[in-house]
Formats: C-alpha cells, sequence, structure tokens
C-alpha cells in the first residue's frame, strides 16, 4: 500500500529531483560542446592572424621576384634566346641584390624547361632544390610574360616561369606560434595536401590520424600555393569546462542529497502527526473519548490537531452529558414508580390511621400519637405527589412558600435520624422569609437530602448547623456539618455517585435538580475547618414560566 509519506517523496522526486538530474545531464553534455567552441574561436582568431601574415610576407617576396620576370635578359632567356655571359652575371648580380630571404632561383620555360639557375651559397645547383632543404624552405612561383605587341590591350603570353626558394622564416613569423593555443600545432601544406613543415618536429604523422580529439582549421596561402592548418587538442579546453561541471554535478548532488534528507525528516514529521490522529480517531471511534494529540504548529497539521482535540473534548461533554440524561431519566422513571407504590401504600395506611381516630377518643393517651402520625402521613403524600408531578412534567409549583415552614417539615422528617445518631441539628429561626413561585413538598425533599447526608456523615456527638442570609434578590441556606468532608475530585451530582456503603447516590442528585427547577444553585465544598459545607441560593421572587428539570439540565 503506498503510504502519504512514499507519495510526498515521489512528487519531491518527480518535480526536483527527475529535473535537476536532466539539468545535470545537459550541462555534462555542454561542457564539451562549450570547450570546443571556445577552442575553435581561438583557433579561427590565431590562423586568421597567422594566414594574414603570411600572405603579407608571400606578397612581400613576390614583390621582389617582380624584378626578375620583367626584365630582359629573363624575356630573351625564356623566348629560347641563348644567354650571354654578360645576361648571366646580371640575372646573378640581381638575384643576389634581393636580399636574404630569397636562397636560390631558377627560369623555366612553357614547357617546364630549366633554362638557367642559380643558388647563393656553396651549395651545388639541383633539380632538387626547389624543394624545401630540412623543412625550412618553400618555392613561390611567378609567371614571365611576353612584352606588349600590336595590340596593347591583349593579355602578354605567357612564357615561362620564375621560380624563387624562399627561406620558410620569412614567409612563416615562427616566433608567433607561441602565441597558439595550448598544445596547437601549425602545419603548411603544398597543393598536394604534403605537409611540408610543421610546428612540431616528428608530427608529420598526426596530420593523417587526428580524430575527434582534435579541432582543425585550415586556410589557404594563394601566392605561395600553400595551405596553412592547425590543430589543437579539445582536453585542455574542454577539462576546465568538465572540472566545473563536475564541481557544479556534486554540489547539485549534495543538494539533492540535503533536500531529500530534509524531505525524508519533514515527512516523517508530518505522516508522525497523522498517524497520531489516525491512531486517537480509532481509538474515539472504539470508545476511548479521553484521546488527545500533540499540537505540534501552526500549520495545517497542527489545526487539525486543535480541531481533532476540540472535537474529542466536545464528544466527551456530550457523551457526558447524554450519559447524564439517561442517567436522570432513569431516575425519573424510579422515582415514579416508587412514587406510585408508596402513594398507594400511604393511602391504605391513611385509611386504617383515620379511621382508629374514630375510634379513639380525644382524652386517650394514644390520640396525639395517631394524630401525629396522620399529620406525617399526609406530608408524606404531599412529598410523594411533588415527586409525581416533577417526574411526569419537569415542573415545579408556583405558589409562596415560607422557608420558615419548609425548614420545620424538613426538621419533622430527619430528627429522628439524628436522635438516633445521637447527632445535634440546629435550625435557626427563618423569620418572615416567603419564597414566591415555589414548590413546598419539593424544597423541604431538598433539605431533607441535605440534612439526611449530614447526620449520616458524622460520627456520635457531630453537630449539623444551618444558617440563613439574604439579599436584595436571594436567600442563601447553609448546611454545615462537622464529617470528614468530600473526597477530591467527587462528581457529587452525578445520579449513582455516592461515596456511603448503603446510599443510593440520588439523594444530591435530585437535590441538585430541584435547586435548579427554582431557578437557584447548590454548591458543595469543603469547610475551612474540615465537614462540608452545602449552600443553597434561592430567588425570593422569580418572573416568568416555572423552571423545567428538563430545561435545567
Amino acid at each position: 500500500m503506498r503510504t502519504l509519506g512514499s507519495r510526498f517523496l515521489l512528487i519531491v522526486l518527480m518535480g526536483v529531483v527527475v529535473p535537476l538530474a536532466v539539468v545535470g545531464v545537459w550541462l555534462t553534455r555542454s561542457a564539451e560542446r562549450s570547450g570546443r567552441e571556445l577552442l575553435h574561436q581561438q583557433l579561427e582568431q590565431e590562423l586568421t592572424r597567422l594566414a594574414r601574415s603570411v600572405e603579407d610576407r608571400a606578397r612581400a617576396r613576390a614583390g621582389e621576384m617582380q624584378l626578375l620576370a620583367n626584365n630582359a635578359s629573363a624575356l630573351a632567356l625564356l623566348s629560347g634566346v641563348q644567354l650571354s655571359a654578360a645576361d648571366s652575371g646580371y640575372l646573378g648580380d640581381l638575384v643576389r641584390s634581393l636580399g636574404p630571404a630569397i636562397t636560390g632561383v631558377q627560369y623555366r620555360n612553357g614547357v617546364e624547361q630549366l633554362r638557367w639557375h642559380t643558388e647563393l651559397g656553396d651549395r651545388t645547383p639541383s633539380d632538387s632544390m626547389l624543394r624545401p632543404v630540412d623543412g625550412q624552405r618553400i618555392s613561390i612561383a611567378l609567371p614571365v610574360r611576353s612584352a606588349a605587341g600590336v595590340d596593347a590591350t591583349a593579355m602578354p603570353a605567357r612564357i615561362g616561369t620564375v621560380q624563387a626558394e624562399v627561406l620558410l622564416s620569412r614567409i612563416i613569423p615562427l616566433d608567433s606560434t607561441t602565441l597558439l593555443a595550448a598544445g596547437a600545432v601549425l602545419a603548411l601544406h603544398d597543393s598536394l595536401g604534403t605537409v611540408i613543415w610543421s610546428s612540431r618536429p616528428g608530427a608529420v604523422d598526426l596530420f593523417d590520424s587526428v580524430g575527434s580529439e582534435w579541432e582543425r582549421i585550415t586556410r589557404p596561402v594563394s601566392l605561395a600555393a600553400m595551405q596553412l592548418e592547425l590543430l589543437a587538442p579539445v582536453a585542455p579546453f574542454v577539462e576546465p569546462f568538465e572540472r566545473s561541471t563536475r564541481n557544479g554535478l556534486l554540489v547539485l548532488s549534495s543538494v539533492l542529497l540535503a533536500s531529500m534528507l530534509l524531505s525524508v525528516v519533514l515527512t516523517r514529521q508530518l505522516t508522525a502527526s497523522l498517524r497520531e490522529l489516525s491512531a486517537a480517531a480509532s481509538g474515539v471511534a472504539s470508545g476511548t473519548l479521553d484521546r488527545t494529540v500533540r499540537v505540534r504548529g501552526d500549520d495545517e497539521v497542527g489545526q487539525l490537531a486543535e480541531a481533532f482535540n476540540a472535537m474529542t473534548s466536545s464528544l466527551r461533554d456530550t457523551v457526558a452529558e447524554l450519559s447524564r440524561q439517561r442517567s436522570l431519566a432513569a431516575v425519573g422513571e424510579f422515582a415514579t414508580l416508587l412514587s406510585h407504590e408508596v402513594r398507594n401504600s400511604l393511602t391504605s395506611v391513611r385509611a386504617d390511621l383515620q379511621h382508629a381516630a374514630r375510634h379513639v377518643d380525644e382524652s386517650h393517651p394514644g390520640a396525639p400519637l395517631l394524630a401525629r402520625s396522620l399529620d406525617s402521613v399526609r406530608r408524606l403524600d404531599g412529598t410523594v405527589t411533588s415527586a409525581l408531578r416533577l417526574a411526569r412534567s419537569g415542573q415545579v409549583a408556583r405558589v409562596a412558600v415560607p422557608l420558615a415552614d419548609v425548614l420545620h417539615d424538613a426538621q419533622l422528617i430527619v430528627q429522628p435520624v439524628f436522635d438516633e445518631r445521637e447527632v445535634m441539628l440546629a435550625i435557626p429561626e427563618a423569620l418572615d422569609i416567603t419564597l414566591h413561585q415555589a414548590d413546598h413538598a419539593a424544597l423541604s425533599q431538598l433539605f431533607v437530602n441535605l440534612l439526611l447526608n449530614s447526620a449520616q456523615a458524622m460520627p456520635s456527638g457531630g453537630v449539623a448547623a444551618v444558617s440563613i442570609e439574604r439579599d436584595e434578590q436571594h436567600v442563601h441556606i447553609s448546611v454545615h456539618d462537622d464529617g470528614n468532608g468530600l473526597p477530591a475530585g467527587t462528581a457529587m451530582f452525578e445520579p449513582w455517585r455516592t461515596t456511603k456503603r448503603t446510599g443510593t447516590g440520588l439523594g444530591l442528585s435530585m437535590a441538585h435538580r430541584i435547586a435548579e427547577a427554582h431557578g437557584g444553585t447548590l454548591t458543595l465544598t469543603n469547610g475551612e475547618r474540615g465537614g462540608t459545607r452545602v449552600v443553597v441560593s434561592l430567588p425570593l421572587y422569580r418572573q416568568g414560566p416555572a423552571h423545567s428539570l428538563r430545561d435545567a439540565s
């Protein structure tokens, strides 16, 4: 299975590495081409300069040879006239007057027959004298034409040639070859393409076997019937380009490697966050709602992590609320069933007590007990009736209720428990405080639950004290006991949660719901000197419809 990390690396590979690899190949191939182009340009410039210099020198030699071609003795000689000693001496003096560049001269008639020759120095005249000697001399030939006839516009006829043996050093500036490109070889070819001289001794065979590793260019020298050729090895010029390319490729490869390593690291970090998110999401899907992920930054992945944590927190709250609603629904159903059964039993008990009271005289010692029992049954019946109303509609009654009556009824119910446990209950006078639009039975049940919890939480000899404070809008009733206090982190208002072995976990939950239904609050804290302190805050005046137990949830 292709992972997100592999896909990301593939994108980097196709989008960065492959194009850079293509650029690297192009740079490698262009290095040789660039070196060859630079070498060719240098050779072109150098050979052009040399060819121009050779042309100028050959032209100068040809100008000197015009004296040999345009004189009466030469015309007579090539016309077939036998030279006299004076004419021969004249030609010899003329040759010697031309300077050191020309070392020998010969005249040939129109059929290439040698008619006269001379050589300066001690060398013996020979037909081979016109070939370079030790590769240091070349020959330059000029046509000799007859004198103009009657028609001055006609071209004079060619009657022969005068050939001069010229020192090569006077034609080719040998000292300038040091300016050639590195490793370059300069050669001089005759009209047949034979190498007659080269700047590198023993390099004649090189010009016949040169390959692609050499760059070569040629230039003709028309006056001397020669051709200049310049060879240069490509490697010295290509090598710097290739070295630069290799260095560039090395740097490029290092950058690519670093980029790939960085991409791998970043990809692992990115996919690690996504894997963590995936694992957390799987945990949430399996029911583990306390999973959270680390927020590694403020980018999109970090925002996704924050959104996931917010989602799981909201989901936990929603699930907790649903659980609480289900628990409350169960409490309501349980209270309805219990209240119905208790009410039926109370109806029978009340009927029996009323029947017994009709048969007992008022002076009988048991008459007060019967009267008090009937009052307790009526009070309990009212409590059950209120519980049924709360269970069915979630509403409380909207009548004026004296706070003193509520606390008095609650005290009558719980006093036997306090006496049995030998715990003191101190309730002050509630004065004339009246709660408007309240439910007497529900509030009595609220304080009964609170006082019973205090009695059961204290050892013998403890004291449960009730204090009352009021302001313009609310009355605050506090119940403080001498018990052990609340354990840390205890959710006391959740249904079925209790710290007592025989408790049901419904008393505080119902008390909290009754307080909320009256628009008030109920808070539990540990007292400063130990024990538990419960504060019920109820509004003195309420406006609008009665609070609903369901709405308060």
